[in-house]
């Protein structure tokens, strides 16, 4: 056997056991962080994790669906990155106040047409906020790390920790 060749199968070969044992890691991981979620958020988080192993496996249709799921999902968590940053009382990022205003004005004559008053303390709200971002499925890579520095500084702003 020539030696490119050796040295391609061997390649091969330590991937396909890395993604085998990253295969057994993340079931008995999965498992585990799955099995101690309460009814309301578990149903969620199954279904994604249900629709990322089927991918992970190989399924075209699973593969699809994330694919086309994350434009959905980025448009969700700006959003959610715009309503903590609202409840956390801090600014967003300059390039996103228009977007902002429009989302408060907007939640303002909501709140005007059904004459609700927010009722809930800024702590409910930023541990609410905080499900719904777990729950959100992935925004395309060259979003998703800015996206989460963004949420986390919101959630990390004094007097705003929904864990306390």
């Amino acid at each position: 056997m020539p030696r490119k060749v050796q040295r391609t199968m061997q390649a091969r070969s330590r991937l396909c056991e890395r993604l085998e044992m990253l295969e057994s890691t993340m079931a008995a991981a999965s498992q585990q962080a799955l099995a101690t979620l309460d009814a309301r958020h578990d149903k969620v988080l199954r279904e994604r994790f249900e629709l990322a192993s089927r991918a992970l496996g190989g399924a075209d249709q699973a593969r699809q669906t994330l694919l086309d799921s994350l434009l959905k999902n980025l448009e969700k968590r700006l959003e959610l990155c715009l309503q903590v940053e609202i409840a956390a009382g801090i600014d967003s990022p300059a390039e996103f106040t228009q977007a902002r205003m429009q989302f408060q004005v907007s939640r303002l004559a909501d709140a005007v047409h059904h004459k609700n008053e927010e009722t809930r303390s800024r702590h409910d709200q930023l541990r609410e906020l905080q499900m719904k971002w777990y729950q959100a499925g992935p925004a395309p890579m060259e979003a998703q790390g800015s996206l989460e520095a963004r949420f986390e500084r919101a959630i990390a702003a004094p007097g705003s920790d929904p864990a306390a």
